[in-house]
């Protein structure tokens, strides 16, 4: 599976199914994180909790006093627990101080404990009848109701009783009201606590107040039994679901009083939860669809069949209908905005190439660079020295080579003259004395200058 393809959401459903969502702005997508072939209606999915602050596993609770972890990074199922303890169906999971935390109808409460002994394993009761359990995972604190079973808080590392909520007055008729929770949340950015109940209303409790057990804020819907609860994106609203197709959002400010409702269900709202960075609203019910609504205009953005009842929903802290490689993209690119934006621009001087140099070396550097910068210009003058040298020797070459040329003409001179006379004389005599020779010198003038032509004439190239 690839990044862009990872899910969002997850769904619990009556037939045990763990069902991946991947919910983004232009398309979803359903798939079975389970085979099903291994399901069976006897072990439905009854309630989803993130196992670490992380949220990198999943605690799911089964029918039967069962529980499967989830990993959410490797995608596989890494533990099967039985946790049987006490009757009943498990009402709240969570995980707390590395050991599981798991409450039952009968009112019994167990920290399972697995890297130590059995008899360490913590253990105490909350009361019968026992309806939901949550427990606030930013402290030790853990929250309890039912019917006739009214709210209490309870302190995880003493196991004492740290808030008990007392009923309201009777009605008009001096008749007590019936209390019946049904589903807990803690409110974001404060220690107060709001319930839910079938009796149709919604309280909120804060355990500051010592002097007053009773509600700070109480809602009557009487028209509505209210089957789950959830807090939304804004602090003072809170949504909450009913067992006849209904989800009303609940204003908490000044007397408090149900603001909107949102429609398009076919039966029980079994549970909602509302992003921290959308304004939508997401839902599950017994009619097999998923919704989407937005949480201002009220309208049903989308709604998906799932082809099985659904009991549970959970999403990340961080959940966001943008795809995660487009974050990822978007992300980049402003880091590479901040890193070469002109007006707030920084040079990372701790980068090697640039350290800055110490003011001693500054000056070792320019003494060396002005050693230099003299190098190079006797190197150059030399060069042109050498060059204006070379220049001259060739200049005198081709002057003598100008001579040398001049001398290939030979002329003359009046020592060769006086030779040349001499052996002029020299033949007449000989051609006197040879006057009976067959064959005569003809040319003894060329031959006698070429034979005889003085050395000092001679030069060479």
């Amino acid at each position: 599976m690839t990044l862009a393809d990872d899910f969002n959401i997850y769904i619990g459903s009556s037939t045990g199914a763990l069902k991946g969502v991947s919910l983004r702005k232009d398309k979803c997508t359903v798939k079975n994180i389970q085979n099903v072939r291994f399901l069976s209606n006897k072990a439905s999915v009854l309630n989803l909790n993130w196992g670490s602050k992380e949220e990198t596993e999943i605690l799911i609770a089964y029918r039967g006093q069962k529980i499967k972890i989830y990993d959410v990074e490797f995608k596989n199922f890494n533990t099967n627990t039985d946790v049987s303890c006490g009757e009943g169906d498990i009402v709240g999971v969570s995980r707390y101080d590395e050991c599981i935390l798991t409450a039952v109808q009968s009112g019994d409460v167990k920290l399972w404990r697995y890297k130590t002994e059995g008899d360490q394993w913590t253990k105490f009761n909350v009361g019968a009848n026992l309806e939901r359990m949550k427990h606030n995972q930013e402290s030790n604190v853990m929250a309890t109701g039912g019917k006739e079973n009214d709210l209490k808080l309870w302190d995880l590392n003493t196991t004492q009783n740290i808030f008990s909520a007392k009923n309201v007055k009777p009605d008009e008729f001096d008749l007590r009201r019936p209390v019946w929770v049904n589903d807990i949340a803690f409110l974001p950015n404060s220690d107060k606590v709001a319930v839910c109940s079938k009796q149709g209303y919604v309280r909120v409790y804060d355990p500051k107040v010592t002097t007053q057990r009773r509600p700070v804020l109480k809602i009557d819907v009487p028209d509505y039994a209210f089957s789950c609860l959830s807090t939304t994106n804004q602090n003072h609203y809170v949504l909450a679901g009913t067992t006849t197709g209904d989800m009303i959002a609940v204003d908490l400010r000044g007397k408090g009083k149900p603001c909107y409702k949102y429609k398009g269900f076919a039966g029980c709202v079994k549970s909602i939860t509302c992003p921290q960075n959308e304004n939508i609203i997401l839902s599950v019910s017994l009619d097999r669809y998923f919704r989407v609504h937005d949480f201002h205009t009220k309208k049903l953005l989308r709604k998906d069949y799932m082809q099985s009842h659904l009991t549970s929903i959970l999403i990340p802290s961080d959940f966001s209908l943008e795809s995660q490689i487009k974050k990822t993209d978007e992300e980049s690119q402003d880091r590479e905005d901040e890193k070469y934006d002109p007006e707030n621009y920084e040079m990372d001087f701790c980068a090697p190439s640039y350290r800055p140099s110490s003011d001693h070396e500054q000056e070792e550097n320019n003494e060396n660079d002005s050693g230099s910068d003299l190098e190079i210009i006797e190197e150059v003058v030399d060069s042109k020295n050498k060059n204006t040298n070379d220049s001259e020797e060739e200049s005198e070459d081709d002057v003598e080579e100008e001579e040398s040329g001049d001398d290939e003409y030979y002329t003359e001179s009046e020592e060769d003259k006086e030779i040349i006379e001499e052996a002029e004389s020299e033949d007449e005599e000989s051609a006197d004395e040879g006057e009976n020779e067959l064959f005569p010198l003809a040319n003894t003038k060329k031959r006698k200058t070429s034979g005889e032509m003085p050395k000092s004439n001679k030069k060479s190239k």
